[in-house]
């Protein structure tokens, strides 16, 4: 029984691991991508993304929706349900199999985003307003 429980705990270190960098991956090239290379500075952001907290990380979706349209508002909800369990995760805390079951789906829908989306611009015409998708 001890077994599988520090196996369980050595998935959902290995996915919050997963989770966080795959999050500082999106935000940093995408933010580089809109912004340049020095977006901390023109962004006014006072910390690095390579030292940024899983918090914060996920802030930065609800902070630049237009160049980080990944996760929904509701989605965003699930990740920041996130933070107390990765904290149990980080100081080596049981997790229930509740807490066990929101890791894993977050972990799903972290990875099964693109690092890049393509941004859609509106191309008025007269007859009708057409989306077109820009790399």
């Amino acid at each position: 029984m001890f077994t599988a429980e520090i196996d369980k705990m050595m998935v959902a270190y290995k996915q919050l691991f997963q989770i966080e960098n795959r999050l500082r991956n999106i935000v940093k090239t995408n933010l580089k991508k809109d912004y340049g290379p020095n977006w901390t500075i023109r962004l006014n952001e006072n910390h690095s993304v390579h030292n940024a907290h899983y918090p914060d990380l996920v802030a930065f979706f609800g902070k630049y929706p237009q160049s980080l349209p990944h996760f929904t508002d509701s989605q965003r909800k699930q990740l920041r349900l996130l933070i107390p369990i990765r904290n149990k995760i980080a100081h080596s805390h049981w997790l229930n199999e509740n807490e066990y079951e929101l890791m894993l789906e977050c972990n799903d829908l972290v990875m099964s985003q693109p690092i890049t989306i393509p941004k859609r611009v509106k191309n008025r015409s007269k007859r009708s307003t057409v989306y077109n998708y820009i790399p």
